[in-house]
């Protein structure tokens, strides 16, 4: 096993940031133990982390390809580039608080703007208030060094993200945080803000992904056409199949079960 090689390390106003390369991959790692994007260099818009499978589960619910989509949180830029390439009309904003990730995005992993791309240094609440756009995907996947932005993962960000949907847009949510009582707050605040809203616990991982829209999602239906979940999974490389028994598993009742309705019992 080839020996893991330290490409760049930087402390970001007292937040560590390494890359490292081994075995034909390389990885972003915050704070020296969080691991938050892993790229194949032979293919670099094919997703390794399972919990950036999940952030792609939205045509689950029915939508159409997305035309303009918003990233908050870009990291390594992974997910900017699997949408570039699975849907080259659609045109994508990524926005990052720190200068330092998008440097470190376009140096080691190829992010680089162009016609369908735009990227841009400012706080996502900010952006998203001057913006005049309307979004038929907004991926929130913003964390600092003490875990969810908070002032990103919170009822007045959600209703704003919601002003700025389409009317079949969908707002895709990174959930995670090792406190209870944090985690009970955000999924109160997503339901109070959102007519619909269906929780995917990534198996295996500590992540919580959400999907959220204006009005019911149909996603029911297709869980129901396996048809459809094998186009998806032949389109997209990732396993539908799976995530489809995720979502109904644990969107049944009265909403989610396990560790999200543990939290919501509190």
């Amino acid at each position: 096993m080839p020996t893991p090689r330290l490409l760049y390390r930087h402390a970001d106003n007292g937040f560590l940031i390494e890359v490292i390369e081994e075995a034909g991959t390389r990885s972003l790692y915050f704070s020296g133990r969080h691991l938050q994007s892993r790229q194949w260099l032979e293919n670099p818009a094919k997703l390794l982390l399972p919990y950036t499978w999940y952030m792609m589960a939205f045509p689950l619910t029915g939508a159409a390809d997305p035309k303009r989509a918003l990233m908050i949180g870009v990291g390594a830029g992974s997910m900017a580039l699997f949408l570039r390439q699975h849907f080259p009309e659609c045109h994508i904003d990524a926005v990052d608080i720190s200068q330092t990730i998008l440097d470190v995005a376009r140096d080691f992993f190829g992010l680089h703007e162009d016609d369908s791309l735009s990227i841009h240094c400012q706080d996502g609440g900010q952006f998203l208030r001057q913006s005049d756009a309307f979004y038929d995907l907004i991926l929130l996947d913003a964390f600092d060094g003490d875990g969810m932005a908070e002032d990103l993962y919170c009822a007045p960000f959600f209703n704003q993200a919601k002003n700025h949907l389409s009317a079949d847009g969908i707002l895709c949510c990174n959930l995670w945080s090792n406190q209870a009582a944090k985690g009970r707050g955000i999924v109160r605040q997503l339901r109070g803000s959102f007519v619909d809203t269906i929780f995917l616990p990534v198996p295996e991982r500590a992540n919580t992904i959400s999907l959220s829209a204006t009005s019911a999602m149909p996603w029911r239906e297709t869980y129901a056409d396996r048809k459809r979940l094998a186009g998806l999974t032949d389109r997209f490389g990732l396993d539908f199949f799976t995530m489809a028994e995720v979502a109904l598993r644990h969107n049944g009742g009265d909403g989610p079960i396990g560790f999200w309705r543990c939290l919501l019992r509190g």
